[in-house]
């Protein structure tokens, strides 16, 4: 019965080989005979004994890969960049006024990043392993999949070691949960950055119609669109009178705080709480990177931030 069944309804089976012991157990259906390419019967999983199957599905389907280059921090030469930097001379190149001389520190920071970090190119939406397996553990799968496909046997020495040094590798590897959790307070954004990775749907904002039927998916045009919707619900206030302020000193406003200066030293401090797992902010500058070179680029902060001040 169940044999006509298949039949009726024009289904294509197409595992041949067995796949517990020496039964055929696990079955592939299709309504189309060309849809599958190939079947591999690979090992079996964990402790079921069933093997598993592997097979390539022929469909039509377009898949959009896309590309963005990052820094590679791992490959920073941050000592050939920390000696440039204690070589400047800060207060030569700092001049003007805050702006300037902020322009001046960034744009040095920017190039000495250009020379000795390199970048690296990541493509979203491109196929890769779990974060959580390490290569080592995926290369030992591979080989029990490759020693099973050669002798068909689950209790061959040969395939049973292979099994026995995946698994371990594989276990090993589950730890990374575990220390992803037990280091959260240190570093957010990688805990954060792998719970989302593990989620199904993506959400993400725009793209966004505009008053005038117009689509808009550019990043900063939707910020402005936004931002101008934000702001017109604001109240709008009347510039044209303000209060007078009570002033709050004494002795007929004699005793006035004039004379505000910033300590090295504190700005030092500051820079060694930075955490390196938080954004950089609208400049563009990287937190590990200033945690880094802290010791060479305080003396200019300081010099910037009491310009600012006076």
């Amino acid at each position: 019965m169940f044999v006509d069944c298949l039949q009726d309804h024009f289904l294509k089976q197409h595992v041949t080989t067995s796949t517990r012991k020496h039964s055929l157990l696990d079955l592939i259906f299709t309504s189309d005979p060309d849809m599958i390419d190939s079947v591999n019967v690979l090992g079996t999983f964990g402790s079921s004994d069933h093997n598993m199957l592997q097979w390539d599905i022929k469909v039509g389907t377009t898949q959009l890969h896309t590309s963005r280059s990052i820094l590679d921090y791992t490959k920073g030469n941050f000592t050939a960049m920390r000696s440039e930097l204690s070589r400047s001379s800060w207060t030569e190149v700092l001049q003007g006024n805050t702006e300037q001389k902020w322009a001046v520190f960034k744009g040095i920071l920017d190039h000495q990043i250009s020379i000795h970090i390199p970048r690296k190119i990541i493509v979203e939406g491109q196929k890769r392993k779990p974060q959580w397996l390490f290569y080592k553990a995926v290369k030992l799968v591979k080989r029990k999949h490759k020693l099973y496909a050669k002798y068909k046997n689950c209790k061959h020495p040969a395939y049973m070691r292979a099994a026995r040094d995946a698994n371990i590798e594989i276990r090993r590897s589950k730890r990374f949960e575990t220390k992803l959790a037990a280091n959260i307070k240190d570093d957010v954004k990688s805990f954060y950055a792998y719970v989302s990775s593990k989620r199904k749907a993506k959400p993400r904002v725009g793209p966004i119609v505009t008053e005038n039927g117009d689509m808009v998916s550019s990043p900063s045009c939707i910020v402005g669109l936004l931002n101008d919707y934000f702001s017109s619900v604001f109240t709008k206030e009347n510039t044209d009178f303000f209060p007078t302020a009570r002033s709050s000193l004494v002795n007929n406003n004699t005793e006035v705080l004039t004379d505000i200066s910033f300590a090295e030293e504190a700005v030092l401090n500051k820079l060694n709480l930075l955490r390196e797992d938080k954004s950089g902010g609208p400049d563009d500058l990287p937190l590990r990177l200033l945690k880094i070179i802290k010791d060479e680029i305080y003396v200019s902060l300081t010099a910037i931030f009491q310009c600012s001040l006076n």
